[in-house]
């Protein structure tokens, strides 16, 4: 399903203008990129909280 919501999110990028800076997983573990991810992230441990993830993502929500 990631690979998929990634496809759509670029065939569509002018209706969804955002960047994806972290995903996380039971099964793959927990990606983060403050400036964004690729199109191939590298997965390491999970983190041990939501808090934590949100915080290694440097996640903010800005509206236009």
């Amino acid at each position: 399903m990631g690979r998929a919501l990634e496809r759509l999110i670029a065939s569509r990028r002018r209706e969804f203008p955002f960047t994806i800076t972290g995903i996380h997983t039971l099964r793959h573990g927990t990606a983060v990129d403050p400036n964004g991810l690729g199109s191939e992230p590298e997965f390491g441990p999970r983190a041990g909280s939501i808090e934590e993830f949100l915080d290694a993502a440097a996640a903010e929500v800005r509206s236009n």
